[in-house]
Parts: C-alpha cells; sequence; structure tokens
C-alpha cells in the first residue's frame, strides 16, 4: 500500500543585502513562486527600548506572582536563590509567591524589588 506523505513547509528568514547570492540560489532551486522575498527594512530599527517604558508592557495580564517568577528568570535565579535573598524564604514560599498562593505584601514587595532590581509597586 502506498501513502501519501506531505513534507512541511521550510521557512528560512535572511537579513541584509549581502545574502543576495542565497536568495538567488533559492529562487533557482525552488522557483520563484516558492520563495517570498520580504521588504521590512523601512519598518526595522537598532533603536533599544525599555520595554517597561511600552504600552504592550503595561497592557499584559500578569500577575505579581508572574511578574516575581519573569524577573527572578531574567536574572537566573533560582527560587532557591531568591529565598535566600530575601533573608531565609524557602523555595516552597517563592514558588507559592509565583503561582499565586501566597499575597505579596508591602514589605515583601520592597524586598522583592531590591533584590530583583525593579520598582516595588509592580509586586502589589
Amino acid at each position: 500500500m502506498q501513502g501519501h506523505v506531505k513534507t512541511p513547509h521550510i521557512e528560512i528568514n535572511v537579513k541584509g543585502d549581502e545574502y543576495r547570492p542565497l536568495i538567488d540560489f533559492l529562487i533557482q532551486d525552488f522557483g520563484e513562486k516558492n520563495v517570498d522575498i520580504i521588504d521590512d527594512s523601512d519598518e526595522l530599527s537598532d533603536e533599544l527600548i525599555n520595554i517597561s517604558q511600552t504600552e504592550w508592557f503595561h497592557s499584559t495580564d500578569l500577575s505579581p506572582g508572574e511578574t516575581v517568577g519573569i524577573h527572578r528568570k531574567n536574572l537566573k535565579m533560582t527560587q532557591a536563590e531568591l529565598g535566600r535573598r530575601l533573608g531565609g524564604m524557602s523555595r516552597q514560599h517563592v514558588s507559592d509567591i509565583e503561582n499565586g498562593q501566597r499575597n505579596i505584601s508591602v514589605t515583601l514587595s520592597k524586598k522583592l524589588a531590591e533584590v530583583l532590581g525593579h520598582n516595588y509597586r509592580v509586586y502589589l
């Protein structure tokens, strides 16, 4: 019995003018109708922005605990390490905070701000 298997599409993203020979090769090998060339050079910018200053950042529906987890992970810190830096809090306690099973007091939010380097209000 024979079966027909559809091969998945391959997507390759190439940026910069120096890759034109590669693009030409892909067109030659796969055909012009199978190669999409999207010129987004006008839309891209090398300017760095602070993500916490964007509208998107403030429109997210993250809980305070989820915010703690994201900030901790961005610093490549374990829950146990964060607990130690907060004054001997257990890993489980930090996990409970991140999972919304424990509330964050103003005092704790200020400690989190010191350790994680953000304004304490983001943890309330």
